[in-house]
C-alpha cells in the first residue's frame, strides 16, 4: 500500500497533521510520502499559482477572506503519476500544487481531510459567517461581486461534480455538520491528534498569554485585532506578556510582547506553551485549530470562540473557556477567568486517530 499526502506548504496545522500521520505510517511499514511544492519544479508551481490568480483579476477581492481558485495548467500531474500511489490523501492543494480534476483523472481513491472548507465552497477557505453557499454561492462577498453567476458559483458547481469520488474526513463536529449541510455523503469524523514527546515540567506558570497563528497579523479570520482590543481593556496589562508565534510583529502596543516568526525548535515551542498562563485562539472560524490540542495536552487552558472546531475538547471553565459573542468584552471575560482561576484537566480525554486513518485506507483499497 502506497499513500501520497498532498500538502502545499511544509508549515502550519495541515502539514503538522500530515507529517505526524506520515511518520506513523512509515513506522507501521507503510510506503508513505508527503508531496509539497518543495518537491516540484519551482517554475511550474509559480506558473500554476499565477494562472490561478488570473481568474481573480476581474474582481475586487476582499482581503479579509482567504480565497483560492481551483485551476492549474497540469504542470505537476506527471510527477504524481510517476509515484503510482494506491491512495492520495489531500491535506491542502492550493498555491499552485494541483486542481481537483487532476486528482480525479489519476483514477485512484482520494481521501480529503478538511483542514478548512475550501473544497466545499465557491473559493473561500472559511466562510466568515457568509451563508451564500446555501444558495449555490454567487454575489460573493469575498469577491465583492454583485453578479449571481460569478466565479464563486462556477467554482462551487464544478466542485460538486467530484464529491462522490472523494472520501472526505471532518476533523471536528462543526466541520462534519458543515459538510453534511453541503450534501456530502461520503464523510467520516476523525479528530486530529498529535504525539507530543515533550515532557512538561511542574513549574509555576508564567504570566504569559500566547497567540499562535501563521501570518496571524494579516489573516483577518485569526482574530489578532480582536485580541489586541481585548488586551487594551485589561486593567493590569503591565503584569502580563503577550507571546506571538507565527509572524514577525514589530508594532508598538500597550503590553509587553515577544514575537517569533516561526519556531522550528519544537521543544522551545512546547516549552512556551507549557509554561504559559493561557493560549488564546480568537479565530472567527476554524475547522480545528491544532495548537488548541497541543496546549491542552501540555495542560495550558485555551480561550476560543464557539466556531473553533477544537472546542470539542474544551470543557467550559475547566480546561478552557468558550466565548459566544465575537466581541472584545466577551473574549476578555475568558482571559480574566484564567487569571483568577486555576484550570482543571482531569476531564480531558485524548484520542488516537492514526490507527483510524490506517483502517480507513485498508477499507478503501479492499472496497469495503
Amino acid at each position: 500500500m502506497k499513500i501520497i499526502h498532498l500538502c502545499s506548504h511544509k508549515k502550519g496545522g495541515a502539514f503538522n497533521v500530515a507529517n505526524s500521520l506520515n511518520d506513523f505510517l512509515i513506522d507501521s511499514k507503510i510506503d508513505s510520502k508527503i508531496v509539497s511544492n518543495d518537491n516540484l519544479p519551482k517554475l511550474g508551481v509559480f506558473i500554476n499559482y499565477i494562472y490561478s490568480r488570473l481568474n481573480l483579476k476581474f474582481y475586487n477581492l476582499d482581503r479579509n477572506y482567504q480565497f483560492s481558485v481551483d485551476s492549474s495548467l497540469k504542470l505537476n500531474l506527471r510527477y504524481l503519476k510517476m509515484l503510482k500511489p494506491d491512495i492520495i490523501h489531500v491535506h491542502w492543494i492550493n498555491s499552485g500544487l494541483l486542481q481537483i480534476s487532476e486528482l480525479i483523472s489519476l483514477g485512484v481513491p482520494i481521501v480529503w481531510t478538511l483542514h478548512d472548507h475550501w473544497a466545499l465552497t465557491g473559493g473561500c477557505h472559511m466562510s466568515l459567517g457568509c451563508e451564500r453557499y446555501h444558495k449555490g454561492c454567487g454575489k460573493c462577498l469575498a469577491l465583492n461581486s454583485t453578479i449571481e453567476n460569478d466565479l464563486s458559483r462556477k467554482e462551487l458547481n464544478n466542485k460538486k461534480k467530484y464529491y462522490n469520488f472523494i472520501n472526505f474526513v471532518a476533523v471536528s463536529k462543526m466541520s462534519y455538520n458543515f459538510a453534511k449541510s453541503r450534501g456530502v455523503k461520503k464523510i467520516e469524523l476523525i479528530q486530529n491528534n498529535l504525539d507530543i514527546s515533550f515532557k512538561t515540567k511542574k513549574l509555576k506558570k508564567n504570566k504569559h498569554i500566547v497567540f499562535c497563528a501563521v501570518n496571524g497579523d494579516k489573516d483577518y479570520n485569526k482574530g489578532f485585532n480582536l485580541l489586541l482590543e481585548s488586551i487594551e481593556k485589561l486593567a493590569n496589562k503591565g503584569d502580563y506578556k503577550l507571546i506571538l508565534i507565527g509572524f514577525n510583529f514589530t508594532k508598538k502596543i500597550n503590553i509587553k510582547y515577544e514575537s517569533y516568526s516561526y519556531l522550528n525548535d519544537r521543544d522551545k515551542y512546547y516549552h512556551i506553551l507549557s509554561n504559559a498562563m493561557m493560549l488564546v485562539v480568537p479565530s472567527f472560524e476554524e475547522t480545528f485549530s491544532l495548537v488548541t490540542l497541543e496546549a491542552l495536552k501540555l495542560k495550558t487552558p485555551v480561550i476560543c470562540y464557539k466556531n473553533v472546531g477544537a472546542s470539542d475538547f474544551i470543557q467550559h471553565k475547566e480546561n478552557g473557556y468558550i466565548f459566544h459573542d465575537y466581541t472584545p468584552d466577551s473574549l476578555l471575560e475568558g482571559i480574566k477567568y484564567f487569571m483568577l482561576n486555576k484550570p482543571n484537566f482531569t476531564t480531558f480525554e485524548e484520542v488516537s486517530t492514526n490507527d483510524t486513518y490506517l483502517d480507513m485506507y485498508k477499507k478503501i483499497i479492499n472496497n469495503e
